[in-house]
């Protein structure tokens, strides 16, 4: 009973140890992956940030002249929409 006794409780010590083993490799996993897609995401922020500062390819230009467009856009929409201004005002701020 006491070999019996030791064997159980060795085999549980093992048992533990491969769960816990198992458990800290999923999170170092999990940790590189979220370190990985930040650093995925950075290096795209800075693509992107890059390719708006010194555009150089006919698609950068397409992009900054979206975004220019939706902005004059959006501006436009909020100064026709303001109930501050009148109209003389509202000419003023269109132009």
């Amino acid at each position: 009973m006491y070999i019996q006794c030791r064997v159980r409780g060795w085999f549980a010590r093992k048992f533990a140890n491969a769960l816990r083993k198992q458990r800290d490799d999923k999170e170092k996993e999990l940790i590189r992956r979220k370190e990985e897609l930040a650093k995925q995401e950075e290096t795209k922020h800075k693509t992107e940030i890059e390719r708006r500062m010194h555009p150089k390819k006919f698609n950068d230009f397409e992009v900054l002249y979206n975004e220019l467009e939706a902005w004059r856009l959006n501006e436009t929409k909020k100064i026709k929409a303001s109930n501050e201004l009148n109209e003389e005002e509202k000419q003023l701020a269109l132009t």
